[in-house]
């Protein structure tokens, strides 16, 4: 299922694993840029519908804009509802929407993955590119605050020789669900806390130290 709004394509998938946003799960998401919509594989019946709603409220915003006088609002509102229902239909309505199976494809949502994105990492400090593979990883433990796993993970940056160190929701075995933690916040390890991390971490991470 997808909606076109101006020209703007945007593709509706749900989730074959937990949505998380600021290291919480959520129930929907949209990734404005690369035009995805993602429903989590936990909303049922006339809920995975509102939430899809919600979402394209949000495109179309993006889009249009925030309108500050109320009855342009409304007139921008009732124009999205417009193209929006023509387009539910035409793709079988809420049957369809409802038949949805989880895209277990390769272009699974990461919410919001401010600290890697498909093919590198941030650094933290220098903002330097840093191969994905180089990121190490503690094993998962369970979190009983959040009620889900968590793991350790930091990249070492060749360039300006810091580690940067956060923590991430995970699955049970051990694969990041792309979700970081606000507590403890991303941090940048200098000196010798930096050489700590990588005594540690240094086979998964490739680096060695002398």
């Amino acid at each position: 299922m997808y909606f076109i709004f101006d020209d703007r394509r945007f593709n509706v998938a749900i989730a074959p694993r937990p949505l998380m946003k600021d290291g919480q799960a959520c129930e929907a998401a949209l990734d404005f840029d690369k035009g995805d919509i993602w429903l989590s594989d936990q909303l049922h019946g006339h809920k995975r519908k509102i939430k899809l709603f919600h979402e394209l409220r949000h495109a179309w915003k993006f889009l249009r804009g925030e309108q500050v006088d109320e009855e342009d609002d409304a007139d921008s509102v009732a124009e999205m509802m417009v193209m929006v229902m023509h387009q539910f239909d035409e793709q079988g309505g809420e049957p369809a929407l409802m038949a949805m199976e989880p895209d277990r494809a390769s272009r699974l949502p990461r919410v919001p993955a401010t600290m890697m994105n498909h093919s590198n990492a941030p650094c933290g400090y220098c903002h330097a590119p840093v191969a994905v593979g180089s990121i190490g990883s503690t094993a998962p433990a369970w979190n009983e605050d959040m009620g889900c796993w968590t793991m350790d993970r930091g990249i070492f940056c060749t360039v300006c020789e810091k580690v940067t160190a956060w923590r991430e929701t995970c699955t049970a075995s051990g694969m990041p669900t792309g979700g970081y933690l606000a507590h403890p916040q991303p941090r940048v390890l200098p000196g010798p806390e930096a050489s700590a991390w990588i005594a540690k971490h240094q086979q998964l991470c490739g680096v060695y130290m002398g």
